[in-house]
């Protein structure tokens, strides 16, 4: 999972070691604050701020339009901070030094939470994903996925059936990237999980459906629908 990252004071962060699986990408307000309308379409990518608490830095960011997940990480947090925290449009509040375990749940609760998911795993037809962390299942079996694969799968498995934008996943991907690579990259993701879901049953890679001009959809392909 990708994240951005606003830490000023370069704060450490974790009580252990960083969760396996968390990318984090450093950003300064200004390019973050920059971007917040190209990224309000985008409702997956967490930001993390980092530091002491900033009540006027959250509001700009939801007065732009950024809906996606915005967790505070500070030291010695209290009730009264983190009330004004959430009332200033924080998802959540951590004290730091934090688990990472316990930050990687938080934000799958969060993620759930935006797209009014109950459990921790997500279900279209015969293909289960886990958001977790682990790799998701096709009638039965394990599809081993690259970090950049899952962050995919995850992004059109909490909008399944529903049309995903290409530039809302490339977004999620490379916002804020120093050297982004090309838009077509998103499609050669998605060849490759077609190809690796195939390769468990002929005609899984129908599960991601390409709508043209519009983007790509997760759904029950015809065949395992009937």
């Amino acid at each position: 999972m990708r994240a951005l990252l606003y830490n000023p004071g370069q704060a450490g962060l974790f009580s252990g070691q960083p969760p396996a699986g968390l990318e984090l990408i450093p950003v300064e307000r200004a390019a973050l604050e920059a971007s917040a309308t190209r990224l309000a379409r985008n409702d997956q990518l967490p930001v993390f701020l980092a530091g002491p608490a900033d009540s006027a830095m959250l509001r700009q960011l939801r007065s732009l339009g950024f809906t996606g997940p915005v967790l505070v990480l500070m030291p010695g947090v209290s009730a009264l901070q983190t009330a004004d925290l959430i009332y200033a449009g924080a998802d959540d509040v951590l004290a730091l030094p934090v688990a990472g375990c316990e930050l990687m749940a938080r934000v799958a609760a969060v993620s759930r939470r935006l797209h009014g998911v109950s459990a921790g795993a997500l279900t279209v037809g015969a293909l289960e994903f886990y958001l977790d962390g682990r790799h998701p299942r096709l009638h039965g079996e394990e599809i081993r996925l690259s970090a950049r694969e899952y962050d995919i799968m995850r992004h059109l498995m909490l909008n399944a059936q529903r049309v995903v934008a290409k530039e809302a996943i490339y977004d999620a991907l490379y916002a804020l990237c120093a050297l982004p690579p090309f838009d077509k990259i998103i499609d050669v993701y998605i060849c490759r999980l077609r190809a690796k879901m195939t390769r468990i049953r002929p005609g899984c890679g129908a599960y991601i459906e390409t709508v043209p001009g519009r983007g790509y959809r997760m759904t029950v392909p015809a065949l395992q629908a009937a």
